[in-house]
């Protein structure tokens, strides 16, 4: 099951693909800690709402600015969240699926959320 994990490093919200298996009790569910937080991506789609509100308020309290995305599979449903929160206001983004989304980068500055895209070089 595909889990993402969102974590707080310094001012930035890092967020990867979880690259091992959390405890097999664990599988089924989503792990809320205020540093690191874990959600399968199904349960985000669904729930996407709900888990903006959850991630908005860690933003908020730790002063978040910046979102930075360590995993092409996790871009797009990471730009639906930050879509939904305005305290992001740059993206760093290092795996980068062209065309796609540079379309969704272009249309979440033209909403206004994000001010500023960091691009690879």
């Amino acid at each position: 099951m595909d889990k993402i994990v969102f974590k707080i490093v310094k001012d930035e919200i890092i967020v990867s693909l979880l690259e091992k298996d959390i405890k097999e009790n664990l599988n089924n569910t989503n792990v809320i800690n205020v540093k690191e937080t874990y959600f399968n991506i199904k349960y985000i789609s669904e729930n996407i709402e709900l888990v903006s509100s959850f991630l908005n308020v860690i933003i908020i309290k730790n002063n978040i600015h910046k979102c930075v995305i360590n995993d092409k599979e996790a871009t797009l449903i990471t730009l639906k969240l930050i879509n939904e929160i305005n305290k992001i206001d740059e993206i760093d983004e290092y795996n980068r699926q062209a065309a796609k989304i540079e379309s969704q980068i272009q249309e979440i500055i033209k909403n206004q959320v994000v001010l500023f895209v960091q691009r690879e070089k």
